[in-house]
């Protein structure tokens, strides 16, 4: 029970507080943020090795469906292959301290890799506090912090987050004997420069394989759309306007 709650208060990212609200407004029985900090790394880290082992099992079946195919180019061995990449934020409006970037191959529709960027680090945060409150020493906490795996990876305008997730799975895709050779992408062409941008601007795979940009249909039927209301919308305002003059 306790394991489900934890869960479902960290799917919609109350925390311990709406936690402990829940539990106070049904009456249950009252756990510690200890015991919830314990919870939250144990389901974490569970996570993270089901995604892990998902992904793997993802990229043999990718690999094993372009063998199949007669008509796969290939880049020195590894399989070039459409990818769609779109990037996510915890918050709206670009001012989130957590963003994820993943990278789907278009004809099987699996994930093939994902990528969080962070601008903080809540470990980092409670021992600088710890060390603020004279509970530890500037020293422990500088050997602490020497041992620690910190959280964060990011600085830089929340914003920003998609195009430096995009570069990180470029980067690594190698690696799994894949080529993300064409970025289908919903339009924004920040992350599609940064990737071109690599390895001073020759491109993650070098000058000979350069990642081509295709555009999504949806995303570009959606813009038509938008554009075409936006159109309709001022010639009927134009039209309006020119009826008030030829009645005055």
């Amino acid at each position: 029970m306790t394991t489900l709650l934890v869960y479902c208060m960290m799917l919609v990212g109350v925390g311990y507080i709406g936690a402990n609200k829940l539990i106070s407004f049904f009456s249950l029985k009252h756990f510690t943020r200890h015991t919830y900090i314990r919870y939250a790394r144990y389901i974490t880290e569970t996570a993270t090795d089901l995604a892990k082992s998902v992904m793997e099992k993802s990229r043999r079946a990718v690999c094993d469906h372009y063998a199949s195919k007669q008509d796969v180019e290939k880049f020195e061995g590894k399989f070039q292959i459409s990818t769609t990449f779109d990037g996510t934020w915890h918050k709206r409006g670009h001012k989130s301290n957590f963003g994820i970037g993943a990278v789907i191959d278009v004809e099987t529709r699996l994930i093939l890799d994902y990528e969080v960027r962070s601008k903080i680090c809540f470990k980092c945060n409670a021992k600088a506090k710890q060390t603020e409150r004279g509970e530890i020493t500037a020293t422990e906490y500088a050997i602490w912090f020497g041992e620690h795996d910190c959280d964060k990876n990011y600085e830089g305008p929340s914003g920003g987050m998609e195009a430096a997730a995009a570069v990180s799975l470029w980067g690594r895709s190698c690696q799994y004997d894949i080529i993300y050779k064409t970025f289908v992408s919903d339009g924004d062409s920040s992350a599609f420069r940064s990737v071109c941008g690599m390895n001073q601007g020759a491109g993650p795979y070098g000058e000979q394989c350069p990642v081509v940009k295709a555009e999504c249909i949806n995303h570009v039927a959606k813009r038509l759309g938008t554009g075409l209301r936006a159109l309709k919308k001022k010639v009927m305002q134009k039209s309006q306007q020119h009826g008030e003059e030829d009645i005055s």
